[in-house]
Parts: C-alpha cells; structure tokens; sequence
C-alpha cells in the first residue's frame, strides 16, 4: 500500500507568502489523497502546481516543503506500477471474455488488426489500425468494458461496408481514372495513394455529388481502403472478374513519405506490408 503523507497544517499556515492558492491546494490534495487510485491523475496534475510553488518558500522551510512533495512523487510512482500491472489484466480479461485476442503490455496492446495505445496516467487511449500505422480515435476514457465496445464500434466501420463483389470494379475505375490523366497503359502500377483519393469520390453519395457539402461527405480513410485492400485479397472476386489486383511493396526511400505508401493487412492477426503502387492486370484477383 502507497501512503500518500499528511500535508500538515503548520507547514501550510507558515507559508503565508503563498497565501489562498497553496490552502486551495492543500485541500484538494487531501481530498484526493482518500482515494489515490480514482484519483491518480489529478494527483499528478496536483503535484506539478504544488512543486511551482516551492520557489516562494523561504530557505528555513523549502527543506521541509521539498521532503513532503517527494513523499507524494514516490507514493505517485509506485502507485502507478501498480495501477498499470492490474489496468494490463482487467484488460486482458475483457477482451478474452468478449472474444477477442489481447496481446503486448503497457502501453502498447493489440488485437487484432488494432493496436490500443494506454495512458493511464492520463485516463486515456489511442486506437490505431496497424501498429501505430493510422490513427483511427482517441478515447477519453480507459475502462476495460468501454474500451472493447469502442474497438468493436471501430471495427464495425472499418472499410466501404461493400461486398468485394461491388468493391472490385469501383477499385478498377479509380485505377483506370489514374491512369487517364497519368497517361499510363493498362497493367502499369500507379500510386495507391492516387488511386485512393479518386475512389473516395467514387463512393460518394448522389447528393454529395450533387451538393458537395461537408454534411454530405462521406469519410473513406486511409484505414479503410487499407482494409478494404485486404479483403480482396483475402475474399477476392476472382471468379467473377478477369482483372487480377496486384500491390508493389514499398521501395526504401519511399518509406520515407507517408502520403505515398500505405499499409494493408495480411491477416486478421496485424502482420502486414507497406505498398507505394497498385495495378490491375488481366486474369484474375491475387
């Protein structure tokens, strides 16, 4: 058990010089002291506006004022091994319970296509498709139960939510769009990331493209055509198209910028490649 220190009243009326601010504190402090481990981060916070304030103590004091604060720090720290050890398998157990895999330690976990980035400190998550490859939410909150929910919601909207079927021809039509004003043959590779941005057009709405007004758009992210990538090549539509897509790993120096490559998934369990072009090639869906 972490013992969080008294900040003691003789101590606080002594140090005048820093009047109502330091008294407001003080008792915020003993508040939350009660219940550090709901309370972890405004401790935190607490502890930084409290350390501003030794530079008003005299030199009679500050010895005395310092050894409270480092009480607090190191009571903070070990509390916070701790809260990230038990946070790691309530974690563990709501995602197994709710049938999803959880693997990795704090902060970096993963699932699946996703990767959950923990702050616990601060109370907060990043979900990212891939590891750490596009950003997809941050989440305000980190309760285990809420976090699944939010990763399931996450998942649901991922991709065009077209059956490959009626996914394939749009990708050729992007494809063969690049391609006109390029000025490339068909079978040529052409940038993912072109081909991207002509099929978030493609799969607008009607009334976007009849009013193209930011209420009418409909986002498709670099997440979503990754995934979208990924399900033809996983599901494909080889029996009822000739074309066959094919993807070019990524050079080395084109690593180098992101809005030239993209990352698509091989499996379901987020071994993927990094791709700089696409092409469409008679016979067949690889």
């Amino acid at each position: 058990m972490h013992q969080f220190p008294i900040f003691p009243e003789k101590l606080l009326n002594e140090l005048r010089a820093v009047g109502g601010r330091l008294r407001h504190l003080r008792n915020e402090y003993e508040r939350l002291r009660i219940r550090p481990q709901v309370h972890f981060a405004e401790l935190q916070a607490l502890l930084n506006q409290l350390r501003e304030l030794q530079a008003n103590c005299s030199d009679a004091l500050l010895p005395q004022f310092a050894s409270l604060l480092e009480q607090v720090a190191r009571a903070l720290e070990g509390l916070g091994q701790n809260l990230r050890a038990d946070y790691g398998e309530a974690l563990y157990h709501a995602f197994t319970q709710s049938g999803k895999t959880l693997s990795g330690h704090y902060p970096l976990y993963f699932s699946g296509f996703f990767a959950l980035e923990v702050n616990a400190e601060q109370g907060k998550a990043v979900l990212w498709f891939g590891n750490k490859q596009e950003k997809l939410a941050t989440f305000a909150e980190i309760v285990p139960e809420n976090l699944v929910r939010k990763v399931t919601e996450e998942e649901q909207k991922l991709g065009s939510q077209l059956p490959p079927e009626a996914l394939f021809p749009k990708v050729v039509q992007a494809y063969e769009r690049v391609l006109a004003y390029s000025r490339k043959a068909y079978g040529d590779p052409v940038p993912i990331c072109s081909v991207l941005l002509e099929l978030n057009l493609l799969l607008q709405s009607p009334r976007f493209l009849k009013d193209p007004q930011p209420q009418h758009f409909r986002p498709y992210r670099r997440a979503d055509f990754a995934y979208d990538l990924y399900r033809l090549n996983r599901y494909g539509a080889q029996e009822l198209f000739p074309q066959r897509l094919r993807l070019l790993v990524a050079r080395r120096e084109q690593t180098k910028s992101r809005e030239k490559i993209l990352w698509v998934p091989e499996d379901a369990s987020g071994r993927g490649s990094t791709y700089a072009d696409l092409c469409i090639e008679e016979g067949g869906v690889a």
